[in-house]
């Protein structure tokens, strides 16, 4: 499911963190289960459909004890986001031609010239 995440944001240029930190209010990098999944369906657009077997996978990886999701951890495997960069300036970071091997938007040839 998270490539799938991937692939529609950055066709899309879609800020994923933008859409959770709405029900974030104290800003802790975590959100209830609904509210985790209310969120994603909202950044996708309503375009992917997530299982029950799917939900508890993903709830599974990135939930808590307490019921909560960490949303920031989600966000960054499917933006390939790299934090902390300052501490560690020498690590090779990968550009985005080699996270997405496709071109964002194809054109066809009619719409190249």
């Amino acid at each position: 499911i998270e490539a799938k995440v991937h692939k529609y944001i950055t066709e899309n240029r879609v800020r994923l963190e933008a859409f959770f930190v709405v029900y974030d209010k104290l800003r802790h990098r975590h959100v209830t289960r609904s509210q985790f999944f209310r969120a994603l369906n909202v950044a996708l657009n309503n375009t992917l459909l997530v299982s029950a077997d799917e939900e508890q996978a993903l709830f599974e990886k990135y939930g808590k004890a307490d019921g909560t999701m960490n949303y920031r951890v989600f966000s960054d495997n499917c933006t390939k986001i790299e934090r902390n960069l300052e501490k560690t300036p020498m690590k090779s970071v990968p550009s985005e031609d080699m996270i997405l091997n496709e071109r964002r938007n194809p054109l066809s040839p009619s719409d190249e010239k």
